[in-house]
């Protein structure tokens, strides 16, 4: 769009439109529907007498008096087909009408601009869509670029969405298309384009930087509007449009929407201010565009879980093993006091290293209280038939051989001879005890490291 040149309303615009239905161009395109009305013309769908059916632009009546504008409207023909890419439409032909102004006949879509669908509100646009859409219009401007051909009016209403999910960019009617354009432009002092999608540099008129890059700006302000559907500056008029374009930088689209930091980088870097801080060309954007797609579209299990690690299973079988080896050694004390000499397997096996000399401390306790209380019971004086020597069987597997004279007696001396007291017993039970307490300390302290292990 050509601002300066705007000298009727929209209204007006509009009315002469509608008018030109029924009307036969070049003696062969019937206008049959208006499909709506740009800055610098009027586009209608028409039928061909062989049935077949095309888009007609027509430049707007109060525009084609002006030689400028009209060699500028028939441009965009070569800039499209310069582009020659699928996602730009084809020009067919050109001409004019009998009022004198001028048309080109071009490739009839299919589908909704991105402003009609915002104006809609029926379906707002996900961040997976709006990239993908500004991927695919990268793609296109890859190749314009490529081919010296500068868009300069990137906006939701020239971005189109095929039914197919293509993406479609139309209507350049103001591209530059080499450096030729440029001293034309400085000649006509016109400032070209939509002001609320226009780059800094645009906005000034500094038609010698404008490049590229100014259409990677637009396509994040279009981007910036799709996503939080706030416009990049808040601003009324065209003119207070063109001052904030030239004096103030964009404010950050993290600051009004609720998005992924990675998508508000590249954006943020498509809007910078100066030129040289945003992407230096259409690949270098579709390249972080593409990156930030693969990571939102990968699995969330595996994008946010660490690497894998036994750890987390060593965790879920912790258990409390103090009480589950205090619960084994309740069952089993009785155990030692058949076999003082030599350990159980069984015992052995089952308990953590350490924990046996306590359970034989144990045993022997229970023992000694055994033999001392079947002592008492044959002393007493009031107990008649009580046996003299029944207690001493039970005695042998308590008293060591260590205790004899030199010349040892036979076992049935040994178990024929008077029960010895207590304090004769107490001595032969002190070097159990010592390695029974010390065995308990090293159970304790052997619990931990297991439980360590699998905290670890």
């Amino acid at each position: 769009m050509a601002v300066p040149h705007l000298t009727v309303s929209v209204d007006e615009r509009s009315r002469l439109a509608k008018a030109r239905l029924g009307e036969v161009v070049l003696g062969k395109w019937r206008l049959e529907r208006l499909i709506g009305l740009g800055g610098m013309a009027a586009v209608f769908e028409a039928v061909h007498r062989n049935g077949s059916r095309v888009a007609i632009k027509i430049l707007h009546p109060d525009l084609a008096g002006s030689e400028e504008m009209r060699e500028r409207f028939l441009a965009e023909g070569y800039a499209a087909n310069r582009v020659a890419h699928p996602g730009v439409v084809t020009v067919r032909d050109e001409g004019t009408t009998p009022d004198g102004a001028v048309f080109l006949v071009m490739d009839l879509l299919s589908g909704r601009t991105l402003a009609q669908r915002l104006e809609e509100g029926t379906k707002p646009f996900s961040v997976g869509e709006v990239l993908e859409i500004a991927t695919q219009l990268l793609d296109v401007l890859v190749q314009a670029h490529g081919r010296g051909v500068v868009h300069r009016d990137i906006k939701p209403e020239n971005v189109l969405l095929t039914p197919e999910g293509r993406v479609r960019l139309l209507d350049f009617g103001i591209a530059r298309v080499d450096s030729a354009a440029r001293s034309q432009d400085t000649a006509l002092g016109t400032t070209l384009g939509t002001p609320a999608f226009m780059s800094p540099e645009q906005a000034f008129g500094h038609w010698e930087d404008v490049d590229g890059r100014s259409d990677l700006w637009a396509l994040g302000a279009t981007m910036y509007l799709l996503l939080s559907g706030a416009p990049v500056r808040d601003a009324g008029s065209d003119l207070d449009q063109l001052l904030c374009a030239m004096t103030r930088p964009v404010v950050s689209l993290g600051d009004v929407a609720a998005l992924p930091r990675s998508v508000v980088a590249v954006v943020d870097r498509a809007l910078a201010f100066h030129r040289d801080d945003r992407f230096p060309d259409a690949r270098s954007m579709q390249l972080a565009l593409r990156a930030v797609l693969d990571e939102l579209s990968a699995p969330a299990s595996l994008a946010t879980l660490p690497p894998p690690s036994i750890e987390p299973v060593a965790v879920s079988l912790r258990t409390p093993r103090p009480e589950r080896a205090h619960h084994r050694a309740s069952v089993t004390t009785v155990r030692p006091v058949a076999a003082s000499a030599a350990p159980s397997p069984v015992a052995s096996g089952g308990s953590k290293p350490g924990a046996l000399p306590f359970f034989v401390s144990l045993g022997f306790a229970v023992g000694i209280s055994i033999v001392v209380a079947a002592r008492l019971g044959v002393q007493q004086p009031g107990v008649e038939g009580a046996p003299d020597r029944a207690p001493a069987a039970a005695t042998p597997a308590f008293v060591s051989p260590a205790v004899e004279p030199p010349t040892a007696p036979t076992p049935a001396t040994a178990s024929a001879g008077p029960p010895r007291s207590s304090a004769s017993v107490a001595p032969r039970r002190t070097p159990h005890a010592r390695p029974g307490r010390a065995g308990a300390d090293r159970s304790g302290a052997g619990a931990r490291p297991v439980l360590n292990s699998f905290s670890e």
